[in-house]
């Protein structure tokens, strides 16, 4: 009887530290699952963000030109779309924000000539009927 006593104390004390264990594995998972979404939130939101605020460009040079015709009334999310489609930005959306934070320029209707070697300032520049040099 002492023996299976023994027995029975050594299989709950191996029972529990098989639990400890199994938790701690689960909890350090757990926490390296949560490190590595938050990498990858914080790597997405950078380059969101830099796009939005730095100096992109869709090609290197030589790149490829394309002609853009804006109607009057044209939504500023159509120019982008139309600007993607066309190989001429690197992201819709930012280029949108872009535009609509940047109040200097105002884009108006007409036919322009993009390079997708311009970055956004340039484009829009370009969009506001403004030369390059100005």
């Amino acid at each position: 009887m002492a023996r299976s006593k023994a027995g029975t104390i050594a299989a709950k004390v191996a029972l529990v530290m098989t639990k400890g264990a199994l938790h701690l594995l689960a909890t350090i998972l757990f926490y390296i699952l949560v490190i590595a979404a938050l990498y990858q939130l914080a790597n997405v939101t950078y380059k969101y963000a830099y796009q939005v605020t730095g100096d992109v460009t869709a090609e290197a040079k030589p790149g490829h030109e394309e002609e853009i015709t804006i109607e009057p009334k044209e939504a500023t999310m159509d120019l982008a779309k139309e600007l993607y489609d066309k190989g001429l930005i690197v992201n819709r959306y930012t280029f949108y924000i872009r535009a609509k934070l940047n109040r200097k320029t105002p884009i108006l209707p007409g036919t322009y000539v993009i390079s997708s070697t311009m970055n956004y300032d340039e484009i829009l520049k370009v969009l506001s009927g403004k030369s390059l040099d100005e």
